[in-house]
């Protein structure tokens, strides 16, 4: 009887092993995975391939259009994504709001560009084993700061 249950717990840990194995080959993601995981959320996820080679989906997220860039791919799966949107207003922002909203918000980042349209950035690795998931706990958080940030620039208040 001891025997047999040594023989089970050997094949746990040998499955638990071989499980975890599994899971650590499955390190990144790959753009299809991330428009998988977007469309079945209801998100509509245009995958295409950016000037070097890596995926790029355009999407739309709190009504405003949103690039999701990837990062550190080795072998069509990556390691990190970027989360980034640019609003084109009449007038600009200032640096005064751009760095405002930047003290106040750890998750992204907010910048201008020549024009002084404002831009804003969030970034995530992906190395967890439950990629859905932790996907779209990023896409949750990305969505609050992207709310702040369209209200901290009025973006839609031009009547855009």
């Amino acid at each position: 009887m001891k025997l047999k249950k040594v023989a089970l717990l050997l094949a746990a840990a040998i499955a638990t092993c071989a499980t975890g194995s599994a899971l650590a080959g499955t390190k990144g993601v790959t753009g299809k995975e991330v428009a998988d995981i977007l469309q079945n959320e209801g998100y509509k996820a245009k995958l295409e391939t950016d000037s070097v080679g890596d995926p790029i989906i355009r999407t739309s997220m709190s009504g405003v259009n949103v690039n999701v860039l990837f990062y550190d791919c080795k072998n069509d799966r990556c390691d990190s994504l970027q989360f980034v949107s640019g609003f084109d207003l009449e007038d600009g922002t200032t640096a005064a709001v751009i760095n405002k909203f930047n003290n106040e918000y750890r998750y992204a980042a907010a910048y201008l560009d020549d024009e002084n349209d404002p831009f804003l950035r969030y970034d995530f690795t992906v190395d967890h084993s439950d990629h859905a998931d932790h996907i779209m706990s990023q896409v949750g958080t990305w969505e609050d700061v992207l709310n702040s940030f369209i209200e901290a620039t009025g973006y839609g208040d031009e009547g855009e």
